[in-house]
């Protein structure tokens, strides 16, 4: 089945990818988040640019992200599409508790 094309499709499918991301971060479900994307994919940290290249190689970031997340005791994430295209650029808030 064909999404219908509107001008707010773009951010319909952003937005959805996004709460899929963030449901298996939070959630640990790598195979949620892990469904979101192609191979290769590239992420830009503030470390640099990474390009992940397997699925193994994607569990191993999954795996990092979730580590950062308990020492820094995140307990939700709040994505926000910042462009409505299918190339979208995103912000994620992290949260212990209700603090930023």
């Amino acid at each position: 089945m064909q999404m219908p094309q509107t001008p707010d499709t773009a951010k319909i499918i952003a937005e959805d990818i996004l709460e899929r991301t963030r449901v298996g971060l939070i959630e640990n479900k790598f195979e949620t988040f892990a469904a979101c994307f192609t191979l290769p994919h590239s992420v830009d940290t503030i470390d640099g640019r990474h390009v992940i290249h397997t699925h193994a190689e994607m569990r191993v970031t999954f795996d990092s992200i979730l580590q950062f997340f308990a020492q820094k005791g995140v307990t939700e994430m709040s994505c926000q599409c910042l462009e409505d295209t299918i190339g979208t650029t995103h912000k994620s808030l992290l949260l212990k508790g209700d603090v930023l």
